[in-house]
């Protein structure tokens, strides 16, 4: 397992639910995974690690979506596309 990127997502809305951040990761990979320093917390570091060895002649770049939701009531999310090439 190879760490890929890591950055963090951040809300203004501290303290409470609307400041508490998820992460998700798509389309689904069984390459990629996501994974967080400090769970729970809104200053959490996302981590995108590298599940097995990439191969350039089967594939020769990913495309990825990191999708981050707050835990509002009314639940407002951002995203960011990340090429892997």
């Amino acid at each position: 397992n190879h760490p890929l990127e890591t950055s963090v997502a951040t809300d203004a809305d501290a303290p409470g639910d609307n400041s508490r951040i998820t992460y998700r990761l798509e389309p689904a990979s069984d390459v990629f995974e996501l994974s967080t320093v400090k769970p729970n917390d809104a200053l959490a570091d996302l981590v995108i690690t590298i599940k097995k060895v990439l191969n350039r002649e089967e594939r020769s770049f990913y495309t990825l979506m990191v999708i981050a939701t707050d835990l509002g009531k009314e639940p407002k999310s951002g995203s960011v596309i990340i090429n892997v090439l």
